[in-house]
């Protein structure tokens, strides 16, 4: 077996882990967080915004580290500021401790052990199989959210929530450590092996191999921001992620508002994030066979169909129907980011391209669900909700045509 899918099995454990601990479980421990630091919900809300903001505000640094130093060294000092992260999560009593360990070293952590290093590994080893090898390792992601929310909620009956954090602090140096030093490889030649698993027999090797860009190591984030493609691609999926987070959050709301019972509302998020680990795979599985942005624009139109039908079905099944549209298009959208940035760029500038990309895509991060609830609160309705973000998908899926995903070629803005 080609070496490269044992480095997607080690970064899709890492990506569960860091999901798991970091975010999925955040909500399990919500409310112990509010009684305890003494602090109102929206306070307490704004640690994981928070640990976002920080983490694409270093994308750029990290990226260019990534494209000219050690992956493996970069993910290990991530691990390390994981642990202390935890730890100090453990011993916090008030909020600006909370708000500071979760913008500080757990930000910095999930930088140095999220998107930018993993998938720059997962672009070293595959080429013609790299939205599949992609879209595999980001499914730890969406299995961390189905499986980590049961374990954390096991641990916080146990223990409480402060056992959990101490739990936490031993994850990264007994899972991220041992698969950084002892299974990842950072490119095919270090195991005398070739992108792909190509040989040297002409049979197997394409006819016209890309060449390394010899302006690689020219380039920085900079001069990444001054490129059309960098800009489309962050609004294009940024403005999808407003869209759908919006929705994510805001739709047990919307459901139990319109007479469906909570549990019921529960299934259909159930649903929904089951039907984004298929998307994950979908997406790199079709991209590989007809481009990064035909299957974006197969995914948008999957998100609006599912929109769609759960703006307007009133019964469970129908429900259910809209939840597996729309978390198919939702879950793929995360690693055809990275299918497209690797399709613009190049491996060689892809660190520096994801973390420029990741930087013009701060401001959405918060668009999509406050815009949802300042409609309602004038509205009393979510309709205009709706219509914007279709508006958002459409827009999106126009202007993804534009990029030009033939090489690591930057084109002059």
């Amino acid at each position: 077996m080609f070496y490269g899918w044992v480095v997607v099995a080690a970064i899709f454990t890492i990506n569960f882990v860091m999901a798991g601990t970091a975010y999925y479980s955040y909500s399990i421990i919500f409310k112990d967080l509010v009684e305890d630091l003494g602090s109102s919900r929206a306070g307490v809300s704004l640690a994981l915004p928070l640990t976002t903001i920080v983490s694409s505000a270093l994308g750029p640094l990290v990226g260019r580290e990534a494209d000219r130093r050690s992956l493996r060294g970069i993910m290990l000092l991530g691990a390390v500021f994981v642990t202390v992260g935890f730890y100090c999560l453990s011993v916090v009593t008030e909020l600006w401790q909370l708000l500071l360990v979760f913008g500080g070293p757990i930000a910095i952590g999930q930088a140095l052990c999220g998107g930018i290093p993993t998938n720059a590994l997962v672009t070293h080893w595959f080429e013609r199989r790299r939205g599949t090898a992609i879209g595999i390792s980001q499914v730890g992601v969406s299995m961390s959210g189905v499986v980590m929310v049961w374990v954390a909620s096991w641990l916080v009956a146990e223990i409480g929530w402060r056992g959990l954090a101490q739990t936490f602090t031993w994850v990264p140096l007994v899972v991220i450590v041992p698969l950084v030093l002892g299974v990842i490889v950072e490119k095919p030649a270090d195991r005398g092996l070739q992108i792909d698993g190509r040989t040297s027999d002409p049979e197997k090797t394409p006819s016209n191999p890309p060449a390394t860009d010899p302006t690689s190591s020219s380039v920085t984030s900079l001069s990444l921001l001054r490129t059309h493609s960098i800009w489309i691609i962050a609004f294009a999926v940024g403005s999808n992620f407003a869209a759908s987070g919006a929705v994510l959050q805001q739709l047990h709301v919307y459901l139990t508002d319109h007479g469906h019972s909570s549990v019921q509302a529960v299934s259909v998020l159930s649903v929904l994030t089951s039907a984004a680990v298929l998307g994950k795979l979908l997406a790199g599985l079709v991209s590989d066979a007809v481009g990064g942005q035909v299957t974006f624009r197969l995914l948008t139109a999957a998100e609006i169909l599912g929109l769609s039908t759960l703006a307007l079905a009133d019964g469970l099944p129908w429900l259910w129907v809209g939840a597996v549209l729309f978390g198919v298009g939702f879950g793929g959208m995360l690693p055809l980011w990275s299918i497209l940035i690797a399709a613009v760029f190049g491996p060689d500038k892809f660190g520096r391209a994801m973390g420029a990309c990741g930087l013009l895509m701060i401001p959405f991060q918060f668009l999509g669900a406050p815009t949802a609830g300042y409609i309602f609160d004038t509205t009393g309705s979510y309709a205009g909700a709706l219509i914007l973000f279709l508006s958002f998908y459409l827009i999106a899926g126009v202007w993804i045509g534009r990029v030009r995903p033939e090489g690591p070629r930057l084109e002059p803005a």
